[in-house]
């Protein structure tokens, strides 16, 4: 388990630069830290369906209909956050519904929830960072190393470097395709997950 703290100095060991103690003290390195952190995990939970940030839960129905097209709106999970909608499912058997689409922060479905709840399959925020895996850990570690290094470091050397350690030479590889294949080696996994995510690493 790797504490937020311990997560970003694993990233300012990369970068050599000094190490924090909080994530709210004073001083530029622990204010990046700060802003880089939970946009960064957020960002790298939403490029794969990871076992540790996918929920499950029942859709409450909103009060208020669509203007048109469609009939019901069922608002997105805040707790915890829905950063991607995975899957829809009727009932309590885990039948796959398709007859919906997402809008904003809503579902939009002619179907209500009166016989059968629909239900959400979806990645969310995880904000107990010591729940992320080991190999999670690597990633977010790297990929906050990358960005860090634009306001911590003159030295594009260093930055080309970590860099290839995020995201790989190609732009498809790094340290996130290796926690995306040790996820999958380790228990099922249906989604084998997007990694056309590099261009937007910075």
């Amino acid at each position: 388990m790797s504490t937020s703290v311990e997560i970003c100095n694993l990233a300012l060991i990369k970068v050599g630069s000094t190490r924090i103690s909080s994530l709210t003290g004073e001083g530029k390195t622990s204010e990046l830290c700060n802003a880089l952190l939970q946009p960064t995990i957020d960002f790298i939970l939403s490029r794969h369906d990871w076992r540790c940030a996918r929920f499950r839960q029942a859709l409450t129905q909103d009060a208020t209909a669509p203007e048109c097209e469609y009939d019901y709106r069922y608002q997105l999970p805040t707790n915890p956050y829905c950063l991607v909608v995975r899957a829809v499912q009727i009932g309590t058997e885990g039948l796959e519904f398709k007859d919906w689409v997402q809008e904003g922060r809503y579902i939009l479905t002619n179907q209500d929830n009166e016989d059968e709840d629909l239900y959400l399959i979806y990645t969310g925020r995880v904000v107990d960072h010591t729940q992320l895996p080991p190999y999670l850990v690597q990633a977010v570690a790297d990929m906050m190393a990358w960005k860090l290094s634009y306001s911590l470091t003159p030295k594009a050397e260093l930055r080309e470097v970590l860099k290839q350690d995020a995201v790989g030479p190609d732009g498809n590889g790094g340290s996130l395709l290796a926690a995306m294949q040790m996820e999958q080696s380790s228990g099922v996994q249906d989604d084998e997950g997007d990694t056309s995510w590099a261009s937007e690493g910075r």
